[in-house]
């Protein structure tokens, strides 16, 4: 990307690198862990004109998952 004069990265995170849930221990922190690698390379690669971006979608409430968000979201504590 940097001899073609720049372009972009993009990761797709989650909303869990901040706002962690129980019981999801190791996907929090690989969810951290992204956010992680992508700060430190866009200060390495800003100059080539290479912009390293990370996209945090939350929970979509479809009516697929409808049984998981009620069962997850209407516990007390969460």
């Amino acid at each position: 990307m940097g001899p073609q004069g720049g372009g972009a990265i993009v990761v797709t995170a989650s909303t869990n690198a901040f706002w962690v849930e129980s019981h999801l221990g190791a996907y929090n922190t690989s969810k951290g862990g992204v956010i992680a690698l992508v700060r430190s390379p866009r200060f390495d690669l800003a100059p080539l004109g290479i912009r390293v971006n990370a996209v945090e979608p939350g929970v979509v409430r479809t009516g697929s998952p409808a049984s998981w968000w009620m069962t997850r979201w209407s516990r007390p504590g969460i």
